[in-house]
């Protein structure tokens, strides 16, 4: 819980939640994408995207096919469909885990993405191309929380500029 202040989300104050509410929040409205990757290495890139959340049949068995699918179509929409659903992600490279992450927060819907440092290990191609990505995402109408030290990248994509240095806000423009 904060010591200060509100958080607010749209209409939601999620400073106010329960842990429950919370957690209920986060799934139906945010997608998190950290420095470090939230991916199992030996399962497909379909599976890590619909974990905890695999469309089934009418037996209760998880429908492949239509996961596979319903990846695909949201690669296809991110313009990475040269990942393959089926691909096991340890055969990924760092940037196609990356975008792998932003599929699974696009997945659920996010109204909000938090991105928090996405670029520390891409190239400078993959920046650019991961930086398009946010500016179309942002175009739909989700929200980006996008955290960098990398000035130039968040002049690139940034509506709202706030500075904080060591807790404390500095500036917001």
């Amino acid at each position: 819980k904060p010591t200060k202040g509100r958080v607010l989300i749209g209409k939601h104050d999620i400073s106010a939640m329960t842990e429950d509410e919370l957690a209920d929040f986060r799934q139906q409205h945010l997608g998190f994408i950290f420095q470090s990757y939230n991916l199992l290495p030996s399962m497909t890139a379909a599976e890590n995207v619909y974990m905890n959340r695999m469309p089934v049949n009418k037996l209760g068995l998880v429908n492949y096919k239509k996961m596979y699918a319903d990846c695909a179509a949201l690669l296809e929409k991110l313009g990475v469909s040269y990942i393959s659903p089926k691909a096991k992600v340890r055969n990924l490279s760092v940037s196609e885990q990356q975008l792998l992450e932003i599929c699974k927060a696009v997945s659920c819907n996010a109204q909000m993405l938090i991105m928090d440092e996405p670029t520390s290990s891409l190239t400078d191609t993959e920046v650019k191309f991961l930086l398009n990505i946010v500016n179309q995402l942002r175009e739909e109408g989700i929200s980006i929380l996008y955290i960098s030290h990398k000035l130039e990248e968040i002049l690139t994509i940034a509506d709202t500029i706030t500075v904080l240095r060591d807790g404390q806000h500095i500036a917001t423009e």
